[in-house]
């Protein structure tokens, strides 16, 4: 090989060396904008999830219905910080911050946890009607509506954590790298 083939070699080497360093280094002034927009569609989901959820309800209203009771405000508290904290893990996970990372896999697989709690349980529990008869708290179709807002929404929130946890890996690796290099000049 000629001394100008190796030397064409050697610059392109380099140059893919510089663009790896160079979108590593980007990293330190942008956001991480994929982990914080699942983040934020797991909201999105969850908020679904209960307007699906409370939006319908059967039964006598003077005792009630079925989901008006304590379980409900149980819910709604939840639901309420479920809300607060992706957000704010959201924008922990969208300047790097591991721990906001963790937080938001518990969160998701909570989600997961939440569909045999509610939705189950209100799809095999049958409620007596004023005028006689029963009818189930919860229909096939609306289950698989919920289930899916919540799989999703849980899915989001655990694919935000490990994307986002291994972007913050790679960059506290490069600011080690930088390091190294500062303290060898």
């Amino acid at each position: 090989m000629s001394k100008l083939g190796k030397e064409v070699t050697t610059s392109v080497a380099v140059d893919n060396m510089d663009d790896a360093f160079i979108v590593k280094d980007r990293m330190r002034f942008t956001k991480n904008k994929a982990s914080s927009g699942l983040a934020l569609l797991a909201l999105v989901l969850d908020v679904f999830y209960f307007i699906s959820l409370y939006s319908s309800d059967v039964g006598h209203a003077e005792r009630g219905g079925y989901y008006y009771n304590i379980r409900i405000a149980v819910s709604l508290i939840y639901n309420l910080l479920f809300l607060l904290i992706v957000f704010l893990c959201s924008e922990g996970v969208k300047n790097y911050v591991r721990s906001y990372h963790y937080v938001l896999i518990v969160m998701g697989l909570f989600q997961f946890v939440r569909i045999f709690i509610m939705p189950w349980q209100a799809l095999h529990f049958e409620v007596a009607l004023e005028g006689g008869g029963t009818v189930m708290a919860m229909d096939n179709a609306q289950f698989i509506r919920v289930c899916i807002y919540l799989g999703v929404s849980g899915l989001c929130c655990v694919i935000a954590a490990i994307v986002g946890l291994s972007k913050c890996r790679t960059l506290e690796n490069h600011q080690k790298a930088i390091e190294q290099l500062a303290g060898q000049a």
